[in-house]
């Protein structure tokens, strides 16, 4: 469980942060030297990437606090303000009201659900995709970010004073707050099973690819079997990324021209044309081509023996 101290360490309460209005929006302004928390679960380091947004959490040096955030979210990193910053206060009631009615749809259902807009208990239920979504429509807009103080959450609890910055620039490090070495091995290590966990879940709700997928039509546009096939080197710039049929991954398919075309022997036993060579190599024609051919064979020979029985039979007449 998350720990939240209301004294002297939260800036909203110890000068730190002062509330400014403007446009009928409420805004938290954020003066230089705010120091600021930020936690991760993948790395022993934390560099911050200029003009991508980024979440922060009040900094706070108990000991029980520290230990909280670092269950919560990972090692932690202290950042501190270098410019004010011009933060949307997303719980102030004069922002819940006037946001709302400026956002579209997509971000209002997000400020309900998430946000506790327009409800009577104001709960926040924190959703890592919903929370990027909202954030990145703000940033959109050239808000600098957005701030709360706490917030109750559905589950009966209080949500930590939070704070989402849109260009990271006005930000400078003061160190690494996690330093027990045992302690940070086990964080990188729950991250990693995290990380497992959650790509797992993300590849049952994806329907699994057809095999043929990649194949097409088997009839390209081009006149061409195969054609659509293409190449499995053609985006890597590999030798051969030109050519559809060297490189194809069912063999080498032959080209295949209505023109190419010359007229057929149908008793022709051993015939094998470009269409039927496709065929054996795609899809075992060979084996069918031989029924094929023994049917023939068994037509012919009756044929023959009808013949043969109607001669015998016109001699027998004439005698």
């Amino acid at each position: 469980m998350f720990i939240v101290y209301m004294d002297d360490t939260n800036p909203f309460t110890n000068g730190m942060i002062s509330i400014h209005m403007e446009d009928d929006l409420a805004y938290y302004i954020l003066k230089p030297g705010v120091p600021l928390f930020k936690a991760t679960k993948n790395s022993d380091t934390l560099d911050l990437r200029p003009g991508q947004l980024s979440f922060f959490g009040v900094y706070n040096m108990d000991t029980d606090y520290i230990k909280s955030y670092e269950e919560e979210y990972g090692i932690i990193f202290a950042f501190e303000t270098t410019h004010p910053y011009k933060l949307l206060a997303l719980d102030h009631p004069d922002t819940k009201r006037v946001l709302y009615s400026r956002v579209p749809e997509n971000i209002k259902k997000i400020l309900k659900k998430n946000y506790g807009y327009t409800t009577r208990s104001g709960q926040r239920e924190s959703d890592l995709n919903y929370d990027l979504a909202l954030s990145q429509y703000l940033c959109d807009q050239e808000y600098q970010g957005y701030a709360t103080d706490t917030m109750p959450t559905d589950m009966g609890g209080t949500f930590h004073p939070e704070f989402m910055i849109c260009n990271v620039n006005g930000l400078r490090p003061l160190g690494r707050i996690t330093n027990d070495p045992s302690r940070i091995a086990n964080i990188l290590q729950e991250g990693r099973i995290e990380q497992a966990s959650r790509l797992l879940k993300e590849s049952r709700k994806k329907p699994p690819a057809s095999p043929f997928a990649s194949l097409g039509s088997p009839f390209a546009s081009s006149g061409s079997p195969g054609a659509s096939y293409g190449s499995p080197f053609a985006s890597s710039g590999s030798p051969g990324a030109q050519s559809r049929f060297e490189t194809s991954p069912i063999g080498k398919i032959s080209t295949f021209s209505f023109e190419d075309m010359e007229e057929e022997d149908d008793n022709d036993e051993n015939k094998e044309n470009s269409h039927s060579r496709t065929n054996k190599e795609l899809f075992g024609g060979l084996r069918k081509r031989k029924r094929r051919s023994y049917k023939k064979r068994k037509t012919r020979t009756n044929k023959r023996k009808r013949r043969r029985t109607r001669r015998k039979k016109s001699t027998r007449r004439r005698r």
